[in-house]
């Protein structure tokens, strides 16, 4: 892995792209065990290599590199990719095409759902989506911080119960010395 690492950006991205490719099959995935550890490792190469973009420019050269036809990737990537770049790529396939954004979404959503399978070492980011939030009440589906609605698309921290969840970012401010860890605050839903 760290000869991964050393590689030219470019290269770097090239190798896990195809490398992620090659066993990029959710059936196969959830079957196979060492097929679910590889593809954790071979996403978080690709994962690491998007990470070198830091402007839309340079996710979106990268990004339309990954073949359109493989809506299963393109979900992949579009969970790993930085929040910033996520919401501007959903934004735009929602706008160019409806169809393909809802698999994605679903996709997305089904990698959230069966992380024991996609994520089992727990090392890529949550990400929200309106199905997840369907059976919540409308109190249930704001963060438990700032109180703001979840968007589609957005980095989120469950808490244990699965019921209430936080912004990435309100979770990570709220870990500031000296304040309540927002994790282990008091839940309404053991009210019953």
């Amino acid at each position: 892995m760290d000869e991964f690492k050393l590689r030219h950006p470019e290269e770097q991205f090239c190798l896990a792209l195809s490398a992620l490719i090659e066993i990029a099959d959710p059936v196969v995935i959830k079957e196979d065990q060492e097929c679910a550890r590889k593809f954790t490792i071979r996403r978080h190469n690709l994962e690491t290599a998007f990470s070198s973009c830091y402007n839309w420019n340079s996710f979106k050269d990268l990004f339309n590199r990954i073949p359109r036809n493989n809506l299963f990737l393109l979900a992949v990537v579009l969970t790993d990719a930085k929040e910033w770049a996520r919401m501007k790529a959903l934004a735009q396939l929602k706008n160019r095409c409806k169809v393909d954004y809802a698999s994605c979404i679903d996709i997305m959503d089904q990698l959230q759902t069966e992380k024991e399978y996609f994520d089992p070492y727990l090392v890529f980011p949550c990400v929200a989506t309106d199905r997840q939030f369907a059976a919540h009440s409308d109190r249930d589906r704001v963060c438990r911080i700032c109180h703001g609605k979840f968007e589609e698309g957005c980095e989120i921290v469950w808490k244990g119960c699965k019921k209430h969840a936080f912004h990435e970012d309100c979770f990570a401010e709220s870990l500031i010395p000296g304040r309540e860890n927002p994790m282990y605050s008091f839940c309404t839903c053991i009210m019953g």
